[in-house]
């Protein structure tokens, strides 16, 4: 799974946050949570970092943001996660080439 740096734009006055790590699955759930704000400008500057194998992708999602988004980005009770960047619609800097 391709994990990446990217920045969460909060608003429009530079509260922002740097987020490390983050994978496509994140990516939905984080989307979700701020879904008041537009999709396409939510996270910026995405930079790849690497691949990781994560075995509790569902899991850890939500351990950290709670059960509602998961299950909003990811219904159903066996979810196929996405595994790339591309599948969520981010652009990222510096993938690898396929």
């Amino acid at each position: 799974m391709q994990t990446a740096s990217v920045w969460l734009l909060l608003d429009k006055h530079g509260s922002n946050v740097q987020l490390l790590g983050v994978t496509p699955p994140e990516v939905a759930v984080l989307r979700v949570v701020h879904s008041s704000k537009d999709q396409l400008t939510l996270l910026k500057d995405a930079t790849y970092t690497g691949d990781v194998v994560d075995s509790q992708p569902l899991n850890r999602l939500v351990a950290k943001y709670g059960s509602k988004p998961v299950l909003t980005a990811f219904p159903g009770t066996n979810p196929v996660l996405p595994t790339t960047f591309g599948e969520v619609k981010l652009e990222v800097s510096g993938l690898p080439e396929e």
